[in-house]
């Protein structure tokens, strides 16, 4: 029973009309529009609101240690307070509100994270693993927008 579904043509031709008559000026706001339109036009559709960073390349080249971390028989690597760190962040989240918050404000995570890996530029700042700086940088990244 396709009863319910949309036609991908009708989602593509929607996309393009909608995108027409309002502009993107930022593809949360614009998804807002879209699932406005598709909520009322389908009450059967329900919304989620997801963005995320992709591939954005860190390099920290100071104040880097990786420590303390599991050994067993297979390790190899010892402690170190002196590294040169690289990464590349993958970020995803999912907005709890979506009506009324203002979208420009999702590029507070990306500076929030460059922030949490680099630091004052007098001093830096400490890291003592990617993993453990990633943890401070999201919950820098909800303190900043609780949304």
């Amino acid at each position: 029973d396709n009863s319910d579904v949309i036609a991908t043509d009708t989602q593509k031709n929607t996309v393009h009309v909608l995108a027409k008559q309002h502009g993107v000026k930022n593809i949360e706001t614009f998804a807002l529009i879209l699932s406005e339109h598709f909520l009322r036009k389908y009450p059967h559709v329900q919304p989620v609101v997801m963005a995320g960073i992709r591939n954005l390349r860190v390099l920290k080249t100071t104040e880097s240690a990786f420590r303390q971390f599991v050994t067993d028989e297979f390790r190899t690597l010892p402690d170190t307070d002196d590294r040169v760190m690289s990464t590349v962040v993958t970020a995803d989240w999912w907005y709890n509100t979506a009506m009324g918050f203002c979208f420009d404000k999702a590029e507070i995570v990306k500076s929030t994270i460059l922030e949490k890996f680099a630091g004052p530029p007098e001093t830096g700042m400490f890291s003592a693993s990617v993993q453990n700086t990633l943890y401070i940088s999201g919950k820098a990244a909800i303190a900043r927008i609780p949304q």
